[in-house]
């Protein structure tokens, strides 16, 4: 890699003109990160979120007396002396950028490795509160039984992808070892009840069925999270009284590739489907026919 970095920048300074671009960029342009954005953009493939905090020291150390531009110490030199002398301070400084960044020999098996059969966690960032409120009217005196709930997905264990190509250079699935069918009814039952609606185990007049059609979160520059269920209303006769589906989708910002994130993302996204089932006019308008 050094090897690499000495010839690249000898290429880049071989011409005149190359080099006072260069000189000028790294002297009044520093600040900028010209020499990392512009100059070399193929040679430091350097995460978003750690190029901007390298750049912001860098910043904060170009005001200090002994900053890099001072250390550069590029003088009226004869050009060949002032090529030499450049080349040697921009292959150290690229060296140094690049510890920074692959200070972790094994940062990207880890990452890969770390969202892999992880586990289904219940960790919503939005209050109840913050979905917008129920009409209950339509729900007074009406008990509902969640049923388990089947999975349609084609690929049940899959959960996310991340497609930001950071860490091995292609898309990474997020997969998880619980049955998302199951998670979901478990969260179902206890979601409709902080919305007001009353749940119960044994006899019930309303009857939900439901089967798992999206359960994912794309990451990219953000978490965008879809849940997407095809529901059953049966009364109590056995009928079916309603048939539709509901989804939920969110938006939501946060550090690279960490389950916590994924976890975020699909939480606030099944109270999003569970509100929207809620809220559903002919939803409701088949729970009062039929109570």
């Amino acid at each position: 890699m050094l090897y690499f970095i000495s010839h690249f920048v000898t290429t880049l300074l071989r011409t005149e003109k190359n080099f006072k671009y260069v000189t000028r960029s790294f002297v009044t342009s520093y600040q900028r990160a010209v020499l990392m954005d512009t100059i070399f953009p193929d040679v430091l493939d350097i995460p978003a979120y750690r190029r901007q905090t390298l750049i912001s020291s860098i910043t904060k150390a170009s005001s200090h007396p002994y900053s890099i531009n001072r250390l550069i110490k590029i003088r009226r030199l004869p050009v060949s002396e002032q090529k030499e002398h450049v080349m040697k301070k921009i292959t150290i400084l690229l060296c140094l950028i690049l510890s920074i960044a692959f200070v972790s020999p094994g940062h990207t098996a880890e990452k890969a490795a770390g969202l892999k059969d992880i586990p289904l966690v219940w960790k919503p960032s939005n209050a109840i509160s913050t979905y917008g409120a129920i009409d209950l009217t339509a729900y007074r005196n009406a008990q509902f039984v969640i049923k388990p709930f089947t999975d349609e997905r084609k690929q049940p264990a899959e959960i996310g992808i991340n497609t930001e190509k950071r860490f091995s250079g292609q898309d990474m699935l997020v997969t998880t070892n619980q049955n998302v069918a199951d998670w979901l009814t478990d969260r179902f039952s206890k979601i409709f009840p902080q919305f007001g609606i009353n749940i119960v185990t044994g006899n019930g007049i309303f009857f939900v069925d439901a089967a798992v059609d999206k359960f994912f979160v794309t990451e990219g520059s953000d978490y965008k999270a879809d849940v997407s269920l095809k529901v059953k209303l049966t009364a109590k006769n056995g009928a079916v009284v309603w048939e539709g589906t509901t989804s939920g989708t969110t938006t939501s910002v946060g550090r690279s590739a960490r389950a916590d994130n994924y976890y975020e993302a699909l939480s606030n996204a099944t109270i999003s489907a569970v509100h929207g089932l809620l809220n559903n006019d002919s939803f409701k308008q088949a729970v009062v026919k039929n109570k």
